[in-house]
């Protein structure tokens, strides 16, 4: 959407998930379910109540890592920060590759092009640290930043 390309048609949607690394078989099959749909319309009507109440966010979260595939999910609530998330992940059995948090260049390493935001929560830095490392590295042409919407994407000069 950052980059306002065209989503209104399922052969759009299906080539972003390829990219994403998504079973994109099993992808279509979700995207032409009916179940999927009827579950949009009843989130748009939900929010469209004149209740005067925000819309409730569905949780999200992890089912736990047993051999038997049971156990209650562990969940997280939407918005909640990246310790939230990891500390769900490691109550439902997930063990860390890394305890440390990564560096900007890590980062980069890892998932290629991200926003301030997402930087932000990865690295655990503080703003004007991370900022001043990103445009110093701007400027030494280590990382490009992409005026997006109301901020920047970040990626490495090569990428």
């Amino acid at each position: 959407m950052c980059r306002r390309q065209r989503l209104d048609h399922p052969e759009a949607l299906r080539d972003l998930a390829s990219e994403a690394g998504l079973d994109v078989r099993r992808f279509g099959i979700d995207l032409g379910s009916t179940a999927t749909l009827e579950a949009f319309g009843a989130d748009l009507e939900a929010s469209r109540e004149p209740s005067g109440k925000a819309p409730v966010l569905p949780r999200a979260g992890f089912r736990p890592l047993r051999e038997d595939g049971e156990g209650a999910l562990v969940e997280v609530a939407p918005g909640s920060g990246y310790e939230s998330w990891r500390a769900a992940a490691l109550e439902a059995g997930a063990e860390p590759v890394r305890v440390e948090r990564p560096t900007v260049a890590e980062a980069f390493a890892r998932f290629g092009r991200l926003a301030g935001a997402e930087l932000l929560e990865l690295t655990g830095l503080p703003e004007p640290v991370l900022m001043a490392e990103l445009w110093a590295g701007a400027r030494e042409w280590r990382y490009r930043a992409e005026r997006s919407l109301t901020g920047f994407l970040w990626e490495p000069a090569g990428g």
